[in-house]
């Protein structure tokens, strides 16, 4: 018998579909932030609300009652009930779960719990297993279980259908567990299980079976918990192309990946694209652009989208904790695909908005808003970080954007006006920049922190992303230190791009001459040394240190700073006695200002060591970069990337000197520590690794050194390019061991190719074209083509001296050569004058034991004892 609505009754519904959903969301903390102001008035509504509805439930009491429920079989109770609902048709895949439930129920341990997140399939696999196990049951009953009354009236309707019903729904609920108790063969599934105390006397024993559902994965206490998963990647694109018919696997897998394997939104997505006629690789770009439209459509009017499913689960959320809605927000524009660790959000609490910053200040409170949204499966809990599955943090982010509309309208009836001029959703994506910068390592260079940096950088890179358009001191920041970093990791191309737009962003954020932004010209300069523009890197150098010299002064901290990396740009073009001047008068200052052992202080004692020990001044080079090294230490400890950067720059002159043993020693010492701290391919663990073969050659040891110099060669094309300065410095150590192996004809191809290179991008008289010069002489004079030979040393030899002056190793390397080719062509004369004034200059300075001086006596014997059949010792540089 059907019954009919009473005007009352219409009224009452009409009322509360207007009144109720304003009311119970102010109550729950589900509106804006915005709105808590009017909290006050849930209750008085709720009350005036309650009137019509107590008058109407009154009036309805008095009238006869009308038993609307549908009869039971006439043949009595021992009949089939059933109310299980049907699966989708299209619901594939789960076989493996569902052979998991057989395998649990067959083990009589009790309910089985599957959990999971919304829209995962739950419901889906719980309806398959029902209909594919129906011949095994006479009874089968689904119940609603998101509440307890919700339950109880379920349990009374089939206590109806098995004749045992009361007029207390209560008691009824009872009568219809005794009875299942009783009874064997039945199935019954508690479906959407939300608090477990809601289930406390609903569960039947007895040989049946109970089969629940959750989002909270910590249902261990209800009974066996099986985990149903988002679909994997193979999983995910069969299901789309079998669904659609369509055969591009390449955009079903895009589209997989974007609603990462979530069963419910690819259904959507499936029933859209055939409904629609539209293909998958169209409707990509169609969710990107609208997917809570999308989200809400693609399923029969009787079933629940993805989008509102979790719509409701969130505010759940909002109802429970406020604090716990806002921690989602935030994680809604963070990396899906990788961890989100604790410290991300916790570390600077007074940074994040109330009640969120009070909660993430105490441990226990930050414990139960994030058990919260694992309850709800809105996140999941992997160890000490969280993850969020991308279409929970879609459906949030739209929320957000409805936020903005109510928020707007509030703030417009009081009058408020942000000052910012930024709210909703750029308000969390500044917010979500401002934490992470701040929780960020503050030295990007201390190897230390880059634990720190490899987890959240993918945070960072997806917080800038959400971030396009919008040009903000907090998205600026943060661009400059990720491009800091990956200057300091070697990755050249991405620390470009990063520092290019932090300058733009910065410049129109904070002027072009703020410290923000010329610390970020700094950078981007530094990355043009390093990659091998040595003119434009010393360039953009010049500006930087004119523009914080005129801003900032000549003692603070910045300005020094770029004038030892003018002076450095400068050592590595070339310009020695221009560098040697600006690091010492950088010294100085530092010293002065910031005191002896201050790391500043140091980098400039060490490169100026460097530039001394070009010049030939060993003693000295040898003795900074000892106390630089030595207070290193002291400061940074055994494993920082300066201190291993000087004592490789240490091991470098040590060898210079002479001692091979010690320099070998240092160069595997610090190649294991940098290995370890860096990695196989880090540039710097190259360098060891070049430097060590190298000093393997100068030992004699050639085979080793050149199967390590081959290696370094592979890596250094692979990671730093072909025509890197680091890359032809390798390049030109081979083709030495080459020659020195007798393999005359590869050792000239390979110095020809790295000559070539030098000159186009160094220039023809930067110090490594000239080390290439004399290297490929040597090998010319090697083959007989003495001619050529001489014509390039006598060539090096005068640009080196004019540049490097008469005493500079390298000009007493190119005087050796030169006299080894004379000899040859026969001129005796000349090659005698060329090493006595050789060996002259060598015991002045660098004594009578030094390898060097007794090379040049060994060529002086040899010149007194053989004449034009002597055998000369070529210098390669």
């Amino acid at each position: 018998m059907r019954t009919r609505t009473s005007p009352p009754t219409l009224i009452v519904i009409l009322t509360a579909a207007v009144l109720l959903p304003a009311a119970v969301n102010v109550a729950t903390g589900a509106l804006p932030d915005d709105w808590h102001p009017w909290l006050w008035l849930a209750w008085p509504l709720a009350a005036v609300l309650a009137v019509p509805v107590v008058i109407a439930e009154w009036r309805r009491s008095r009238r006869p009652a009308i038993d609307t429920a549908e009869a039971p079989p006439e043949n009595g109770a021992a009949d089939t009930s059933w109310n299980m609902p049907q699966p989708l048709p299209t619901f594939r895949e789960r076989e493996s779960i569902l052979d998991d439930i057989a395998q649990f129920v067959a083990k009589n341990d009790g309910p089985i719990v599957l959990t999971g997140m919304a829209g995962v399939g739950k419901t889906q696999i719980a309806a398959r297993y029902a209909a594919r196990h129906r011949p095994e049951f006479e009874i089968g009953w689904w119940v609603p279980a998101d509440t307890r009354v919700a339950m109880i009236a379920s349990l009374a309707q089939l206590a109806d259908r098995l004749r045992v019903g009361d007029e207390d729904q209560e008691e009824a609920a009872r009568k219809a567990l005794r009875s299942l108790e009783a009874r064997g063969r039945w199935l019954l599934v508690f479906d959407n299980v939300t608090e477990e105390r809601d289930l406390t006397g609903l569960v039947p024993a007895g040989a049946g079976q109970v089969l629940m559902t959750s989002r909270d994965p910590n249902q261990q206490r209800l009974g066996t918990v099986l985990e149903v998963p988002t679909f994997d990647d193979a999983t995910a694109v069969r299901f789309l192309v079998d669904r659609t018919g369509s055969t591009d696997r390449e955009a079903a897998a895009e589209l997989a990946a974007e609603l990462g394997g979530l069963p419910l939104a690819l259904e959507q997505a499936a029933a859209y694209c055939t409904s629609s006629v539209v293909t998958l690789a169209d409707y990509l770009p169609r969710y990107r652009e609208d997917h809570d439209h999308l989200l809400r459509m693609g399923l029969p009017d009787d079933r629940l989208t993805a989008g509102a499913t979790l719509a409701l689960a969130i505010r759940q959320a909002a109802h429970r904790d406020r604090a716990a809605i806002q921690l989602l927000r935030l994680c809604s524009f963070l990396a899906s695909s990788t961890g989100i660790p604790r410290w991300l959000y916790d570390s600077h609490p007074e940074l994040l908005p109330s009640p969120l910053g009070a909660t993430a200040a105490k441990r226990l409170d930050l414990d139960r808003a994030i058990t919260v949204l694992v309850t709800l499966s809105l996140v999941q809990r992997e160890g000490w970080m969280l993850r969020i599955h991308p279409v929970v943090q879609d459906v949030t982010r739209d929320q957000l954007s409805e936020d903005d509309r109510g928020g707007t309208l509030h703030r417009a009836l009081q009058g408020w006006r942000p000052l910012s001029g930024s709210h909703g959703r750029e308000r969390w994506i500044l917010l979500a920049a401002e934490v992470i910068g701040a929780a960020l390592p503050a030295d990007p260079a201390d190897a230390a922190g880059w634990d720190r940096w490899v987890v959240a950088l993918p945070h960072a890179l997806r917080v800038l992303r959400h971030a396009d358009g919008i040009v903000a001191a907090p998205t600026a920041a943060l661009r400059q230190r990720i491009g800091a970093y990956l200057l300091h990791r070697a990755e050249f191309t991405l620390a470009t791009d990063m520092l290019e737009a932090a300058i733009i962003e910065l410049t129109e954020v904070r002027g072009a001459d703020h410290p923000d932004t010329l610390t970020a010209r700094n950078d981007r300069a530094r990355v043009l040394v390093e990659v091998g523009r040595l003119a434009d890197g010393a360039a953009a150098h010049e500006e930087v240190s004119a523009a914080r010299l005129r801003a900032l002064g000549p003692e603070h901290r910045d300005t020094l700073i770029s004038m030892n990396n003018v002076a450095f740009a400068w050592a590595r073009l070339g310009r020695l006695d221009d560098a040697r001047a600006l690091h010492e008068r950088t010294l100085e200052v530092r010293r002065r200002v910031v005191g002896p052992q201050h790391p500043d202080t140091l980098i400039s004692m060490g490169n100026l060591a460097l530039v001394l020990a070009e010049q030939g001044r060993f003693a000295r080079a040898r003795e900074l970069h000892e106390h630089s090294l030595e207070m290193r230490r002291a400061v940074l400890g055994d494993k920082h990337p300066a201190v291993l950067e000087s004592a490789n720059n240490l091991a470098i002159v040590v060898s210079d000197m002479g001692d091979l043993d010690r320099a070998r020693h240092i160069h595997e010492q610090t190649l294991l520590v940098r290995r370890d701290l860096l990695g196989e391919h880090h540039p710097d663990t190259l360098m060891s690794v070049n430097n060590l073969a190298f000093v393997l050659a100068l030992q004699g040891d050639l085979d080793a050194a050149r199967e390590l110099h081959e290696q370094t060669l592979a890596a250094r094309r692979r990671v730093s390019g072909p025509e890197h300065p680091h890359t032809l410095i390798t390049m030109n150590n081979l083709a030495l061991v080459l020659a020195a192996q007798g393999q005359w004809a590869e050792a000239e191809s390979l110095h020809r190719e790295t000559l070539a290179v030098r000159q186009r991008i160094l220039g023809p008289e930067h110090p490594y074209c000239l080390h290439s010069q004399n290297n490929l002489a040597i090998v010319l004079a090697a083959r007989g083509h003495l001619a050529d030979a001489a014509g390039l040393a006598e060539q090096t030899l005068t640009v080196r001296r004019r540049l490097l002056g008469p005493d500079h190793p390298h000009t007493l390397n190119s005087m050796t050569n030169l006299a080894l080719i004379r000899a040859a062509q026969g001129q005796l004369g000349e090659a005698r004058e060329l090493v006595t004034r050789t060996l002259e200059v060598r015991r002045r300075l660098l004594g009578a034991d030094h390898p060097d001086t007794r090379r040049s006596r060994q060529n002086l014997d040899r010149l007194a004892a053989a004449g034009v059949t002597a055998e000369l010792i070529a210098e390669p540089t």
